[in-house]
C-alpha cells in the first residue's frame, strides 16, 4: 500500500511557476522618458502675434491698477508772485548825481523801482566836446529798456552863459532836441528844473535857463513833466535859502558851495520826483 505523500515532502510546484511568473514581469522594458517636444520657431509674423499678445496681457494689468490723479499745476503766477520794477534812468549833470543816489532809498515802500544813475559832473548841453548828452543818451535808450527817464541839466551851461534872452531862446532848442530822444520811444520823462544859487548873478541865469527848460518840456505834454524846483527850495522870498523846515525842524538842505544839495537835500529833491510821479500815474503804489 503506498501512502500518499505529505503536503511538507511534497514539492510546490505551483510556488515555482508563480516565482517564474514574477521574473518575468520584471524582465519588462525600460519605461519611455517622456520627451517634450521642441517648438519650432516658426514665421516671424508668429513671433509677433506671441509678443503682441504678451504686450496686451501686460497692458491689461496696468490698466487694472488704480491711476493716481495728478495734482493740478498752479500757474506761475501763484506760484511766483511777481511784481515788475519800474526801470528809471537819472541823467544829467552833478545836480543829478546826488538825485540818482537818493532816488532808490526815497522809492522804497511807495513803488518797487530799479535806477540806473547816470549823471555826469561838469557836463551841459552847449559843451559836446566835453560830453555829448544827445549822443549818450540815444545809445543808452536804444541799449536798455527804461520806463521813466529823470532829466536835471543845465546848471553849468546857466554858469557859463551870458544870460541873455537870445541864450535862451537857443538854449530851449537844444533842451527841445535832446528830450526828442525818449519822446520818439514814447518813454515818459521828468524834467527837474534848477534851484536857486546863492550868488544873485548865477541865480538870474538859472531863472532864464528854467524858462527854456520849461518851454521845451511843454512841447511834450503826453509824455513830459516839468517839476518846479526853484520854487520849491526858495525861501518866502523867491531867494537861496540853506535851511528848510522838515518834520517839524530846521535842517540844513543846501552845501556850502551854495549851488549843491546836502543829503537831506537830495532826498527832499527826490521826494518831489517820486511826489510828481505818483500825481501824474507814472508809477502806482505798492497795495
Amino acid at each position: 500500500m503506498v501512502l500518499a505523500e505529505s503536503a511538507a515532502d511534497t514539492p510546490n510546484i505551483r510556488s515555482k511557476s508563480t516565482a517564474s511568473t514574477k521574473a518575468a514581469k520584471c524582465k519588462r522594458k525600460p519605461a519611455k522618458r517622456n520627451r517634450v517636444k521642441s517648438r519650432r520657431p516658426g514665421s516671424r509674423k508668429q513671433q509677433k502675434a506671441r509678443i503682441g499678445r504678451k504686450k496686451d496681457r501686460a497692458a491689461k494689468k496696468v490698466s487694472a491698477r488704480p491711476r493716481r490723479k495728478n495734482a493740478a499745476i498752479p500757474p506761475k503766477s501763484a506760484l511766483e508772485p511777481c511784481e515788475a520794477a519800474t526801470s528809471i534812468l537819472v541823467v544829467g549833470d552833478s545836480l543829478a548825481v546826488g538825485l540818482g543816489m537818493t532816488l532808490s532809498n526815497v522809492f522804497e515802500g511807495v513803488c518797487k523801482v530799479r535806477v540806473k544813475p547816470m549823471g555826469k559832473v561838469s557836463s551841459g548841453l552847449d559843451s559836446p566836446a566835453f560830453y555829448d548828452w544827445q549822443q549818450v543818451l540815444e545809445k543808452t535808450l536804444d541799449a536798455e529798456r527804461f520806463d521813466l527817464v529823470v532829466l536835471m541839466l543845465g546848471a553849468n551851461d546857466a554858469h557859463n552863459s551870458d544870460g541873455s534872452q537870445a541864450w535862451g531862446w537857443s538854449y530851449e532848442l537844444k533842451f527841445t532836441e535832446l528830450l526828442r530822444i525818449p519822446m520818439q520811444k514814447k518813454i515818459t520823462t521828468i524834467v527837474v528844473g534848477l534851484p536857486p544859487m546863492r550868488d544873485s548873478n548865477f541865480c538870474e541865469r538859472i531863472k532864464v535857463t528854467n524858462i527854456a527848460i520849461r518851454n521845451a518840456s511843454a512841447l511834450f505834454p503826453e509824455n513830459c513833466v516839468y517839476v518846479d524846483a526853484f520854487g520849491q527850495f526858495a525861501d518866502e522870498h523867491g531867494d537861496f535859502t540853506e535851511t528848510m523846515l522838515t518834520g517839524g525842524e530846521w535842517k540844513k538842505i543846501r552845501a556850502s558851495d551854495g549851488v549843491h544839495f546836502t543829503g537831506t537835500g537830495y532826498a527832499l529833491l527826490s521826494k518831489t520826483v517820486v511826489n510828481a510821479a505818483l500825481q501824474y500815474h507814472i508809477v502806482h503804489p505798492q497795495q
